[in-house]
Order: structure tokens, then C-alpha cells, then sequence
């Protein structure tokens, strides 16, 4: 009788199948990175990274409803941000939506991206809270309620203390480091 192959890969099965996969994608490319770390960071960033986590952006927008008492305590501050960004930080422009580029700025102006919080993290919270499928030609830009979700995201991921409640870690964040940092690189948004 034939054994049953395992219905999942054990974690070194799934490294080696990474590893063999960004081997043999990129190994005809003239120009592409010659070496296997190099192909490996690259399968990563293009194709793992905007997918991981995908599965559960429901869930986790789900939980996001139940900060909603937070998210509308701030509400007027953080809708003039949004469309401060969206607009690509012109006032007067009519956009209502965040790009990619726009929502990396506003992280940026914060100065929160490290080493601890990169652009892999920026990009990967962009992709994880887009309500619409991948081949919406809106699907690359955030409307308000996912930009409330990223952030919601920023603010669980900056913040890693498991003993606080989420709202607590949400306001914290939102009170104490977003508004402060944004309107004190962009003073003209207080009024």
C-alpha cells in the first residue's frame, strides 16, 4: 500500500520549496540577482509579502469593528489627515484615496520607519487591509475605512505589549505618537 503524502508542509519542507522556487524563477534572467539569497529576498518582496496574512483580513477587519469608539473619538482629526495625504498633501486637490506612495509618505513624516517597522511593513499592512480584490483597478488605492484598518495595524504592530487591551494600544497610538507627529510636521493641519 502507498504512503499518503502529508496534506501540509513541514516548516523545512516549506524553506526548501522557497528556496527551490525562487532558484528556478529567476535563473534564466540576464539581469536578475544572481544569487540565491538575492533571488530569495526578491521572491519574497514580489510575491509572498503582498499576499501573507491575506486570509485573514476579514478577521482581523472584523476586530477592527470593535474599536470603531476609538477610531470616531478621533475622527475629525484623522479624516483631515487622510484627506491631507490622499490629496498628496495639496489642500485643495480633490482625492479621496491613499496611494501606495502617499500612505509610505505619511509613515515617513512620522518618522516610523526603522529597522523595527521597514517599508516591507508599510507594504504588507497597504496590501492586507484592501477590502477589494487584487484585480479592481481601485485595489491599488486605500479608501477611509482601510486606511482606519492600516492603521489600526500600525498601532497593534508598533505596539507589542500583550498585556494591554487593543483600544488602549489603538488610542495610545493615535493620541499620543500619530496626530502629535503628523501635526507637528505639517503644523497647518492643527487648524
Amino acid at each position: 500500500q502507498a504512503s499518503k503524502a502529508p496534506e501540509e508542509l513541514n516548516p523545512q519542507s516549506f524553506a526548501e520549496a522557497l528556496l527551490w522556487l525562487a532558484h528556478t524563477r529567476y535563473a534564466g534572467e540576464r539581469n536578475g540577482p544572481k544569487g540565491l539569497p538575492e533571488r530569495l529576498d526578491l521572491l519574497m518582496k514580489e510575491y509572498v509579502q503582498p499576499f501573507a496574512m491575506r486570509t485573514r483580513s476579514d478577521e482581523f477587519r472584523q476586530s477592527v469593528g470593535g474599536l470603531q469608539p476609538v477610531l470616531k473619538k478621533y475622527h475629525k482629526q484623522l479624516l483631515k489627515i487622510y484627506t491631507f495625504y490622499a490629496a498628496g498633501q495639496v489642500e485643495d486637490r480633490n482625492a479621496t484615496e491613499l496611494s501606495l506612495k502617499e500612505f509610505s509618505n505619511m509613515w515617513k513624516d512620522c518618522d516610523w520607519i526603522d529597522r523595527n517597522f521597514t517599508r516591507s511593513d508599510i507594504l504588507m499592512i497597504y496590501n492586507a487591509t484592501q477590502n477589494r480584490p487584487i484585480d479592481d483597478e481601485k485595489a491599488e488605492r486605500m479608501d477611509y475605512e482601510e486606511f482606519k484598518a492600516a492603521l489600526v495595524a500600525v498601532a497593534l504592530a508598533k505596539n507589542g505589549n500583550p498585556f494591554l487591551p487593543e483600544a488602549l494600544k489603538v488610542e495610545q497610538c493615535i493620541a499620543n505618537q500619530y496626530i502629535p507627529l503628523v501635526y507637528k510636521k505639517h503644523p497647518r493641519l492643527r487648524a
